[in-house]
């Protein structure tokens, strides 16, 4: 079953579910639930994002996918302790620089997307983007050819 949560002030979600997805909240609490997206939820920070990753899902060992696309996320300190993310989704937020990236160096991200941050408008972003994280195969939707 399929539990999706559109435009909603979102104050707790406790129940156990197969999968959930949260668009266009503002997120306060969650517990046990197995879901991988948080869109639009207005996060300015993902600080204790383990945490919470380990709090909410049933096998966060497993976590391949994360979906943080269109917040207000300017820092993604302390990412890089999900170390089996493959996908990560950072579209749409308000990352200034390519170098608060640079928590995705210890990574081995498969897929990557970043624009419609600020920091595309650094010139050849998306080759600084490829030299750092020498693993990734797809950013922003996009092949890479190395």
């Amino acid at each position: 079953m399929l539990t999706i949560l559109v435009h909603n002030l979102i104050v707790a979600v406790t129940e156990y579910a197969n999968n959930i997805i949260i668009v266009f909240n503002t997120l306060v609490y969650v517990s046990s639930m197995n879901s991988t997206q948080l869109l639009s939820c207005n996060l300015v920070t993902i600080n204790n994002l383990q945490r919470l990753v380990h709090s909410c899902l049933f096998y966060p060992e497993h976590l391949i996918y994360l979906d943080l696309r269109c917040n207000k996320l300017q820092s993604i300190n302390g990412i890089e302790q999900l170390q089996t993310l493959k996908i990560l989704y950072l579209h749409g937020n308000d990352i200034q620089s390519v170098t608060d990236l640079l928590p995705l160096k210890q990574m081995n991200l498969d897929a990557l997307t970043v624009h419609g941050n600020p920091l595309v408008r650094q010139h050849n972003y998306k080759l600084f983007v490829i030299n750092q994280l020498a693993s990734l195969k797809r950013l922003d939707f996009g092949g890479i050819i190395k």
